[in-house]
């Protein structure tokens, strides 16, 4: 237990999956097999994944032609691209040093930018149940703290359905990811019904998180700073058609986890959903009641930014049961290994409020016994 007095859990930690046996595919698939390159533009090199022979991320969705070479101005004591990524025993010491008792893992450029746009269903299984077996393997070094989110091609929603309860059943992945824009649908849309029925019986939550090719910044600006922050505005976007779209009344059972996001989107999106509501629920005839009651109720649940500030206008909003600490680790924009004591330091939120965003929120969204 973390020195706090209470479990931490780290409620969006990140890996990357440059172990996956990616060469078993190229077996298969030759030339639209998974495979990592680096160009050595803009991001000092950083690898770029291929598949399907398309590359990830897209030029367009990060860079664009107006973008400097990107250099992150931070203090120097702030990780990015820990060694913890890829292997669980690095892993696993950052966060001892960190103070995080478990982390839920998602995955990288796979799961983040190409997984939702592959166009050959067969490829994308494949991909996918090569990299849940990776991240099975991942979290076996030590899965009381290590907790992994499926991926599964959205693609073929039959076939995604059977990955996502071989992943949850055979491996002890704790979720499923939701691409936000899943081959250019609302992930509401009907298509998807089998998976999210999957999930309600296995018992694991709809993990909304950054998808970041194709977002809805990605052709309105030509640079990277702008893309970059309107990136969570794809996330609530594709939240909002959740909602609207009647995935809550028709699963009652299934719970939606919204991360990479923040939350200071939220009062907005309540007001918005709340005010269109009362003015056009016929227009919404699958739902049964307000979607900003949705938001606030036991179903949805929240990352947020360690150094945040509107969380506590959140928690007057929706209470402090809804969110939930995340590390980001280790991204190029977290502050690990202070983000734990961010949150703790934190003179806005009171003891117990902290107890909840820091770990027992996560626990219970995730079905942890911590």
């Amino acid at each position: 237990m973390s020195v706090l007095g209470f479990p931490v859990v780290d409620s969006d930690g990140h890996v990357e999956e440059f172990g996956a046996d990616w060469a078993k595919l190229e077996r298969k698939w030759g030339d639209w097999a998974p495979r990592y390159i680096s160009d050595g533009s803009f991001d000092a090199g950083q690898p770029r994944f291929v598949i399907e022979g398309k590359v990830f991320p897209r030029w367009e969705d990060k860079w664009g032609k107006a973008s400097r070479p990107i250099k992150v101005h931070k203090a120097e004591r702030y990780w990015t691209g820990r060694p913890g990524m890829t292997d669980p025993k690095a892993r696993l010491a950052d966060m001892d040093l960190e103070g995080i008792d478990v982390a839920v893992l998602f995955g990288g450029m796979l799961c983040a930018s190409a997984i939702g746009i592959v166009e050959n269903p067969e490829l994308a299984l494949d991909a996918c149940r090569a990299y849940n077996d990776w991240l099975g393997e991942y979290c076996s070094a030590a899965p009381d703290r290590l907790k992994g989110i499926a991926a599964v091609p959205f693609q073929d929603p039959p076939a995604a359905a059977a990955e996502l309860r071989r992943a949850v059943r055979d491996f002890g992945l704790r979720g499923l990811r939701v691409p936000t824009w899943p081959q250019g649908a609302n992930p509401g849309d009907r298509r998807f019904d089998s998976l999210y029925a999957e999930a309600e019986a296995l018992g694991v939550p709809a993990c909304l998180h950054l998808h970041s090719a194709r977002t809805v910044g990605a052709d309105r600006f030509d640079g990277f700073f702008l893309k970059h922050v309107f990136y969570s505005a794809d996330i609530f976007m594709a939240f909002a058609g959740m909602l609207a779209g009647g995935v809550l009344d028709r699963f009652p059972g299934l719970r939606i986890g919204v991360f990479e996001s923040g939350c200071s989107w939220i009062p907005y999106l309540m007001d918005r959903l709340h005010e269109h509501w009362e003015m056009f629920p016929d227009q919404l005839p699958e739902v049964r009641r307000d979607l900003a009651e949705y938001m606030a109720s036991e179903r949805c649940f929240y990352s947020f930014e360690p150094e945040e500030r509107m969380v506590p206008v959140v928690v007057g909003m929706i209470g402090a049961d809804r969110l939930m600490y995340a590390s980001d680790y280790a991204h190029l924009d977290c502050i690990c290994p202070e983000s734990v004591k961010a949150v703790a330091d934190r003179d806005d939120l009171g003891p117990e409020t902290k107890r909840k965003v820091l770990g027992a929120n996560a626990a219970r969204l995730f079905n942890l016994s911590i």
